[in-house]
């Protein structure tokens, strides 16, 4: 995770830049506006949580937030983003993608395979 941002305090800003008011987030998360100005004060948010939010908001946080960048030699580690931020990694000619592992793919197949009859 990406230690320098303030996620609830990005969170807010996104949303002020959006013109999303804090009555339009409770009815989206289904909580009360206690728990949203929560989540402004927050300095890291649970990933469930923040992908939700990324997807109302229709802002990545959670590809800002989980992934590392190493300036000397151009290495970016992500650790969970969608498809077409995946895509556009790949038309970029200065990034090599080694591997795109679906996780939700490796937990039902491991799922499966405990469950079955051996």
């Amino acid at each position: 995770m990406n230690r320098d941002i303030h996620i609830g305090s990005l969170v807010k800003k996104i949303s002020k830049e959006k013109g999303i008011s804090v009555k339009e987030f409770t009815k989206e998360l289904s909580c009360t506006r206690g728990n949203i100005y929560d989540i402004f004060r927050r300095k890291k948010i649970e990933y469930t949580l923040l992908e939700k939010i990324s997807n109302f908001l229709n802002y990545d946080f959670v590809s800002e937030c989980y992934s590392t960048e190493k300036k000397d030699n151009e290495c970016v580690l992500v650790i969970r983003t969608n498809k077409s931020k995946i895509e556009e990694l790949s038309s970029d000619k200065s990034v090599r993608i080694l591997k795109v592992i679906n996780l939700q793919e490796i937990i039902k197949e491991a799922l499966l395979q405990k469950t079955s009859p051996k």
